[in-house]
């Protein structure tokens, strides 16, 4: 559901927008991200709990793919490139004007 959301949101704002930019970005996150986790699930190899009783079960070859989680991964890359976007122009001005009139009014 993540991934068509965020292309959704990529198609309808387009590059231009600082929205549909992060939506494109969180795209080319969750791409990488999908791919690490399949490399990793690979090498680590973690039994699932149910799978077995010790829950150090790791490095046990193939049909054991619990870490690294690919839900957690999807949301986290989809996530990361709105969270670190840099704020619009307007949130800058708005946010300077409040600190120059907190400023004047203490003084």
């Amino acid at each position: 559901m993540t991934p068509l959301v965020v292309l959704g949101g990529a198609l309808c704002e387009g590059d231009d927008a600082r929205f549909g930019h992060a939506s494109w970005q969180a795209i080319d996150s969750m791409l990488i991200g999908t791919v690490t986790a399949a490399g990793m699930k690979l090498v680590f190899s973690r039994a699932r709990p149910a799978q077995a009783d010790d829950p150090n079960q790791w490095f046990k070859g193939q049909g054991h793919n619990s870490f690294p989680s690919g839900e957690v991964m999807e949301i986290t890359t989809a996530v990361i490139p709105f969270s670190s976007a840099p704020p619009s122009a307007s949130t800058r001005t708005r946010a300077r004007r409040r600190s120059q009139s907190a400023c004047c009014r203490t003084g």
